[in-house]
């Protein structure tokens, strides 16, 4: 018994270390990767963050990824985020006034791959933010 609560402990303590090299990683992103399509990650433009969290998901074909980050400078982050994004041609599809906190605000743009699109939403408070990818079918424009 007390050798399956060892082996139990050290695979916990394996599973924990992986996640956060995982973590260490994704703060590090130059970009995001969406089957196919690359979008610029906010680490691309602020420089690196801490990212408390990474999820992802394909759901009826709709493929999700979401980052979370912790940053003392969050409105400087997503203004720069937010200007790169519509400099690459991005469009807004919800209201983004950064001044209002907590907040948050969306983009869009059409897919390399015909009938899809991209979205990046994102959540923000005064300690971070948090950016959701999407990626399923539609068109914008």
């Amino acid at each position: 018994m007390k050798k399956r609560v060892w082996i139990a402990g050290v695979l916990a303590l394996a599973f924990m270390l992986s996640g956060c090299g995982a973590l260490e990683a994704a703060g590090k992103l130059e970009q995001y990767d969406m089957s196919g399509d690359a979008i610029p990650s906010v680490t691309s433009v602020a420089g690196e963050r801490e990212v408390t969290g990474v999820n992802a998901a394909t759901n009826n074909g709709v493929v999700t990824k979401t980052y979370t980050y912790v940053s003392s400078t969050v409105y400087d982050d997503l203004w720069a985020y937010v200007q790169k994004l519509m400099d690459d041609g991005w469009l807004v599809t919800e209201d983004i006034d950064l001044n209002v906190v907590p907040g948050s605000g969306q983009l869009g743009m059409n897919s390399t791959e015909a009938g899809k699109i991209l979205l990046v939403s994102f959540t923000y408070d005064s300690a971070g933010y948090v950016i959701e990818l999407t990626k399923a079918k539609g068109t914008i424009g």
